[in-house]
């Protein structure tokens, strides 16, 4: 189950938590401290830490995952394709970035979901036309 409301992300039994830059699983089970994911070994350290934990599944691992890639984009912001890898800011730099990926995401998903008014169930055709409208609804965001 994923859950986007402004900046509150739920994945799963994660909860993101801006104001700690933390992601969170279940009652206080267990954190990961987003600051300690700059780089993607420090990012892949925390998510073999978590599976070693007690309380991990394959669906919790999983979840883990995703909402790292949602709040964080490592294929944007950390993967550079054999070029020197750049560390994610830290503290209120890092926060207004999660801010930022979590925004482009929900005009994606409201993106998405008129397309699927237009076509149906999938989406299978997009047309330049799409495009812009995408666009605009990205510069309407802010």
């Amino acid at each position: 189950m994923k859950t986007i409301t402004s900046n509150e992300v739920k994945i799963g039994g994660w909860t993101y938590y801006p104001e700690t830059l933390v992601v969170s699983y279940g009652v206080d089970e267990y954190e990961v401290d987003l600051e300690q994911c700059s780089t993607s070994a420090q990012m892949l350290c925390q998510i073999w830490q978590f599976a070693d934990n007690s309380s991990a599944t394959n669906e919790s691992l999983g979840d883990l995952i995703l909402i790292l890639k949602l709040l964080l984009d490592p294929e944007a912001n950390l993967i550079f394709r054999g070029k020197k890898e750049k560390p994610l800011p830290k503290g209120e730099a890092l926060r207004k970035l999660i801010a930022e990926h979590i925004r482009k995401r929900e005009v994606f998903n409201q993106w998405e979901q008129s397309m699927r008014g237009k076509q149906g169930t999938s989406v299978s055709i997009v047309t330049p036309e799409d495009w812009q409208d995408l666009r605009r609804m990205e510069r309407e965001a802010g």
